[in-house]
């Protein structure tokens, strides 16, 4: 929201909502109002006309006393906007994680808790890349011991993970005690596939900004 009002030929004093990103012209002196400040926007129907009259009216009141805003430096704003979202893609990571985990549920349970491997500095998992390959119990329990060690060595080769016999027994063992109760189909599999594909592309933006 935005209130206008003019001081003297050719100078416009503006008294702003801090609500977002701001930008100034010249011949323009900028008044920040925050939340803090004894200002009460509300009202029964809540439109930008009338809380811009409200400011206005502010900073009519007080423009003699009103501190001027001074833009931030660049380095400053960017820390800020690169944690603003970092904030917003940890928020969807959880989110986008869960769903998985929940799908997970229906089709390979427990398939999140088979490794312990802290997250790589580009953002991937090993379990996210785990189940990538093995969505559904049976594409575990489906082949038989030695076929899947074997299978299972040649994916930690291709992702570049410690192959370990006892580990891929370990993963055996858990699959064929499980049971799926999403059956394996193609339309099961693709929703699988969509929900890592969405997490994996967040996980990579929190590692970019991490390294920023």
């Amino acid at each position: 929201s935005k209130a206008l009002a003019r001081f003297g030929e050719g100078q416009l004093q503006l008294s702003v909502a801090s609500n977002g990103m701001l930008r100034i012209q010249n011949n323009t002196m900028l008044f920040l109002l925050t939340p803090t400040q004894p200002i009460d926007l509300t009202v029964r129907a809540k439109t930008d006309k009338k809380d811009a009259v409200k400011l206005a009216n502010y900073g009519l009141d007080h423009w003699l006393i009103l501190p001027r805003y001074v833009p931030e430096e660049d380095t400053r704003l960017m820390l800020k906007t690169c944690y603003r979202q970092y904030q917003q893609y940890s928020k969807v990571q959880t989110m986008l994680k869960n769903n998985l985990i929940s799908l997970l549920d229906t089709a390979f349970p427990d398939a999140n808790r088979l490794f312990t491997s802290p997250p790589r500095t580009d953002g991937s998992e090993k379990w996210v890349d785990f189940v990538a390959a093995f969505w559904h119990c049976e594409c575990v329990c489906g082949l038989s011991e030695k076929a899947f060690a074997a299978k299972y060595q040649k994916w930690c080769r291709k992702h570049g993970y410690h192959f370990s016999e006892d580990k891929a027994l370990d993963i055996y063992v858990s699959a064929c005690g499980r049971f799926g109760v999403m059956p394996k189909t193609n339309t099961a599999k693709l929703l699988v596939e969509q929900a890592i594909f969405q997490l994996r592309a967040t996980s990579a933006a929190l590692a970019a900004l991490k390294q920023e």
